[in-house]
């Protein structure tokens, strides 16, 4: 009999030993990943569908007749093939603002690829048949100069000219638009598993990812209106500043003096209203101290950070931009501005103003910079550039509360790169070798390894295990495999050979992450199938074959608080015994139990379990019919340097049998403590201990027990 136990559990062995050498395995290729639609900026001259709408925009302060009206103003729309020319009627968008715009559809006769030239008039009005060829001829002879223009198409994919006033300006607003392609490539390629991959392809489905390309190429074309009309409004801001200026210097002295004051008394007025969280106030008083003060670049900024109160985020990118060529202001000025930019998801201006602080290394702006450059990559999904943006945060920050909210950002990161290495594989072997000494053998009578009758016998026991996992699913919200494990201990001694169990199960678990009474869950359904044998046959001397069990486990973890996880879980289990004798011992059991995870450090790597279960085994025969009653509680923290974690604590469980002919009721005490130990990222050790005391009405049932011992565990995946 020893001869086949000891057979067994060297196969297991040869078997499971290649797994502890396969550091070297290959990734097979992965699906293609959906295709990026880029972002072109190409210099060259615009052409056009003259089939579909087109959009004409311009900012013109000359045609600004009357600020309490809307103003029009005409431009001619020549074609450079054809030689055709319209007249094209525009409206200001609102009254006092200076920018131009109109929408229409132009009959171009055959005409149907349109290479336009455009040119600005004084009219207020379309011009009549006469004058109309006098300013065709002023364009003959070169007197009336074509404007520049950039062509671009906008969300609904009506296509737009947007006309400038000279080159300077236009390629000044091209260059906003570059900035903005530098970072719009779409998924980051850094490399997670030793390939050219980045960590949000391997979260996501095809279907996932062709989405966020269509979000990310959507908010890009939202954000080209939004650049190029702040562009103009920039510039038309700077000649109203220049304009009070000029005024201010008209003034006499008294003059200047009394603004002073009154600029003096609207901000004092403008604070009290910005302490007081009254930003709208705040905004309006700030204005008029400016407007009568425009020397004191103090009241505009001050302008400008109510402005950004008041999540005028757009209007207030512009007052940052002409507040930071002011000595003064500039690095505050300039880090708001990139404040904006984050809120506008204009993620690619932001993180160009992001770098010009973090490259100035100011003590209290560039780590701030160096955050919310981190927070940009972490909205895209690119995940691993926000790691390192928010550990440059660690490395220059001198902000405790910034600190403990990067490495939040970089535990989350951590967990998703995690993910993203796990997605990647499919098929998964497991496998387990060790040897314990236990000095009180107990025989197992039935799938529960914690009970069974002492032999008050010591011996050294082997551990040995297979598993293997294939997972056709994995993503963010679902996982489903199917699992296959079969686990051995082998004793030492012969005349203990009837405790030896040898367990295969097979499960099928399917989990679902998502959100559950406002709270984020992981529900999880595992049904599942078990052959036990215990022992040695007599007559053959193979494993006896004691039962087969059937089950299906229900279960919910939801995430309570940031510190707290708490988790809930029903498992009905079937078993039956193969012999004859043991009939009665056929049961249907029920088991529920409640777990909980509470961390205890900022960090979240100390933390204490707390489980919390009841049982019922309601057996054929009443003598096995049990009651359970399970409470444990263990301490996890990270030891020598964070390089082992430390998992022990305090088990209890009280068993009753009430139908039982000699009432017995055990009340069993497990103290344990283990050390854990990661020796590369497939194979880890631990060393584990044990002291239980089992106390029983029944005096044979009493006894003590402890082991200890040591096992490796290893698994790698394809």
């Amino acid at each position: 009999m020893a001869s086949v136990k000891l057979v067994v559990f060297l196969i297991l062995l040869f078997v499971s030993f290649p797994l502890f050498s396969q550091s070297n395995l290959k990734t097979p290729p992965t699906a293609e990943t959906p295709k990026i639609k880029k972002f072109k900026i190409k210099n060259q001259r615009a052409i056009f569908d003259a089939n579909k709408m087109i959009e004409v925009k311009l900012a013109s302060p000359l045609w600004n007749k009357d600020l309490n009206s809307i103003d029009n103003g005409v431009i001619l729309l020549k074609d450079s093939n054809s030689n055709k020319v319209v007249q094209v009627l525009l409206e200001e968008t609102a009254p006092d603002s200076n920018i131009f715009s109109g929408t229409y559809s132009v009959n171009w006769g055959r005409s149907t690829q349109v290479k336009p030239e455009v040119y600005v008039l004084d009219n207020a009005s379309l011009l009549s048949q006469e004058d109309l060829k006098k300013v065709l001829a002023q364009i003959g002879t070169g007197q009336l100069k074509r404007k520049p223009i950039i062509f671009r198409k906008n969300v609904l994919g009506i296509q737009v000219l947007e006309v400038f006033e000279n080159n300077g300006k236009a390629k000044e607003a091209l260059l906003l638009l570059k900035k903005q392609k530098n970072y719009s490539s779409g998924f980051e390629t850094t490399s997670i598993t030793g390939r050219d991959l980045g960590v949000v392809q391997k979260l996501l489905n095809s279907e996932e990812l062709q989405k966020l390309s269509q979000t990310n190429s959507l908010r890009i074309r939202e954000n080209q209106k939004r650049i190029l009309d702040r562009y103009r409004q920039e510039q038309l801001e700077k000649q109203k500043i220049e304009n009070l200026k000029l005024q201010i210097q008209n003034l006499s002295q008294a003059e200047k003096e009394k603004n002073e004051r009154m600029a003096k008394e609207y901000a004092e007025s403008a604070l009290d209203f910005y302490r007081a969280n009254n930003y709208g106030q705040a905004e309006e008083q700030f204005r008029k101290s400016f407007e009568l003060n425009p020397n004191d670049s103090k009241y505009y900024f001050q302008y400008g950070m109510t402005l950004y109160k008041n999540q005028k985020f757009s209007d207030a990118l512009v007052v940052f931009n002409i507040s930071k060529k002011s000595a003064d202001y500039q690095i505050e000025a300039t880090y708001y501005s990139g404040l904006c930019h984050y809120s506008l998801k204009e993620y690619e201006l932001g993180l160009d103003v992001f770098n010009e602080i973090k490259v100035k290394k100011d003590e209290k702006f560039s780590p701030l910079a160096s955050f919310y450059s981190g927070l940009t990559f972490y909205d895209q999904q690119k995940y691993e550039k926000a790691k390192e943006e928010f550990e440059l945060v660690l490395d220059t920050s001198k902000d405790p509360r910034l600190d403990e909210k990067s490495e939040k950002y970089i535990d989350t990161i951590n967990q998703l790169i995690q993910l993203a290495k796990m997605r990647e594989k499919k098929f998964f072997f497991s496998a387990t070798a060790g040897a314990l000494y236990d000095s009180n053998v107990l025989q197992q009578s039935d799938s529960s390894g914690d009970q069974g009758s002492a032999s008050d016998k010591a011996s050294t026991r082997l551990i040995t295990g297979l598993g293997f996992y294939y997972r056709p699913i994995f993503d963010t919200k679902r996982e489903f495999g199917a699992r296959i494990r079969t686990d051995y201990i082998y004793t030492q001694k012969d005349d203990l050979s009837d405790y030896d169990p040898w367990s295969i199960q097979l499960t099928t678990p399917y989990s679902y992450r998502g959100e559950w009474l406002n709270k984020s869950s992981t529900f999880t359904l595992k049904p599942g199938y078990e052959l036990l044998y215990l022992g040695q046959d007599d007559s053959s001397g193979k494993p006896q074959k004691t039962l087969n069990g059937y089950y299906l486990e229900v279960s919910n973890a939801f995430v309570m608080k940031e510190d707290w996880i708490a988790s809930g879980s029903l498992t009905l289990r079937k078993d039956s015994f193969f012999e004859d004798t043991d009939q009665s011992k056929n049961t249907m059991k029920y088991t529920l139990k409640w777990s909980n995870i509470i961390l205890v450090n900022a960090a979240k790597t100390k933390s204490i379990i707390a489980d919390l279960g009841f049982s019922y085994n309601n057996s054929d025969g009443a003598d096995y019919k049990a009651q359970r009653i399970d409470t444990s509680g263990l301490y996890v923290t990270p030891i020598f340097k964070d390089q082992a974690t430390f998992i022990g604590g305090l088990s209890l469980y009280r068993l009753s049998y009430p139908d039982k002919s000699t009432n017995q009721t055990d009340t069993n005490y497990s103290l344990s403590a283990n050390v854990t130990k990661p020796l590369n990222d497939w194979l880890s050790g631990m060393i584990m201990s044990n002291y239980a005391i089992n106390k029983s009405d029944v005096e044979s049932a009493d006894y003590k027990r402890w082991s200890i011992g040591f096992v490796f565990s290893a698994e790698v995946g394809w």
